[in-house]
């Protein structure tokens, strides 16, 4: 189950994605964005 399906906040995705992947804050909110994207269109 992804954090969207969760209802997750977006700033907690966003921070986990950077601690965990080691993303900069503009990568890791990219990365949301797309992902964010195609759980919307499934």
């Amino acid at each position: 189950m992804s954090n969207l399906e969760l209802n997750v906040p977006r700033e907690q995705t966003i921070l986990a994605l950077r601690r965990y992947l080691g993303l900069q804050e503009e990568r890791a909110e990219r990365y949301y964005r797309e992902f964010a994207q195609e759980e919307q269109s499934e």
